[in-house]
């Protein structure tokens, strides 16, 4: 089936928003950046912290969607994993001067399980992510989403290393041919002879031409 596949490639390194995807870091890092997801808002709290946004610009998907308090509003939600760059005093508030949201996952359920009344793993672009009470559900509920849906994931990976989902957004219920899909993640079992390489159970063939990838190794430090 044709799709238009956008692709976030991290070689060997963890994840979290803003370039380094599927982990939700936590704290403020020397370089005055925080990963982590969005728990509520007033400015933004993320991580039990306070940032005041008033000034901050809101980059989604690399596009520059605005800045200050209606940008944020706009552009984010609660469960959204985002990366948080300014000013921390160290008393649980700060000042954000840059919010980067990228989507982690964009694609159709394959396959779901249900774990217990609260729980089910869904498989969406080979990735196993976890829905459960406290996924943030738009467009859809824990007890509606169905094999085929099209979903928008903003994940994080707890301390064993399993995929969990904070926000969902079903975007239709069913796959429409051409329309774009995506991933973001780690490249493992790299073949450069076949030119193809896993992002866990998703096998990419980047000798194939899509209408917008990336191939260029991407490390971003937290």
């Amino acid at each position: 089936m044709p799709v238009s596949l956008a692709l976030l490639i991290l070689w060997g390194c963890s994840g979290g928003a803003g370039g380094d995807s599927l982990t939700a870091g936590g704290g403020i890092g020397g370089s005055g950046v925080t990963v982590g997801s969005v728990s509520k808002f007033g400015s933004v709290f993320v991580n039990g912290d306070e940032f005041d946004t008033a000034g901050a610009v809101v980059v989604v998907d690399g596009i520059e969607r605005g800045s200050g308090d209606q940008a944020v509003f706009d552009n984010l939600s609660v469960g959204k994993l985002v990366r948080i760059e300014g000013q921390y005093a160290g008393t649980g508030t700060g000042t954000a001067q840059r919010i980067v949201y990228n989507e982690d996952i964009v694609g159709t359920v394959a396959s779901q399980t249900v774990v217990d009344a609260n729980t089910r793993k869904l498989v969406i672009m080979g990735q196993t992510i976890m829905i459960d009470t406290k996924t943030n559900f738009v467009n859809t509920a824990l007890l509606t989403v169905a094999t085929g849906n099209v979903l928008e994931v903003s994940v994080f990976l707890d301390d064993l290393g399993f995929i969990h989902a904070g926000y969902l957004k079903k975007r239709a219920d069913a796959y429409t041919l051409g329309s774009e899909v995506q991933v973001r993640g780690t490249a493992t079992g790299v073949n450069t002879q076949l030119r193809t390489f896993k992002i866990n159970q998703l096998t990419i063939d980047y000798g194939r031409r899509t209408k917008k990838e990336s191939h260029t190794p991407t490390s971003v430090g937290r």
